[in-house]
């Protein structure tokens, strides 16, 4: 199982003070070293305007985080407004699963009701969030 912590701050926050909440609860926490931050992969920080990332690793330093950026290596500003908008675009799609039955291949078929599955499951996730 994968885990993604994401730390928000205000928006006139520094990332610098996200980063070391997370140091600090990773080796503050109960049972620390051995607790769920071991089976975190993903640290996201962000203010709301500039978004970094950095891996779980044991000498975590604000130097090795990185910007969250575009294919083309642009960075990405205001993450979480443009999260929000997709998040509510999402949950406007109403597919159905009638829609499986204009696919000729069984393979697309299964593949189909996979996605259905997990879109409904995103759907329900942030309907629950946004309530």
């Amino acid at each position: 199982m994968s885990l993604v912590q994401i730390e928000l701050k205000k928006r006139d926050s520094e990332l610098k003070v996200a980063f070391h909440q997370i140091n600090r609860h990773q080796h503050e926490s109960y049972d620390a070293g051995a607790g769920l931050f071991q089976y975190v992969q993903l640290f996201i920080i962000s203010n709301g305007v500039n978004t970094k990332y950095f891996a779980n690793n044991k000498f975590q330093a604000f130097q090795q985080t990185f910007y969250w950026t575009d294919k083309e290596n642009n960075r990405i500003e205001d993450y979480v407004t443009q999260f929000n908008e997709a998040a509510i675009a999402l949950l406007k799609i109403n597919p159905t699963i009638k829609s499986v039955d204009t696919l000729a291949d069984e393979n697309k078929k299964l593949e189909f009701v996979t996605q259905f599955r997990e879109l409904l499951r995103l759907k329900n996730v942030l309907t629950t969030f946004y309530e």
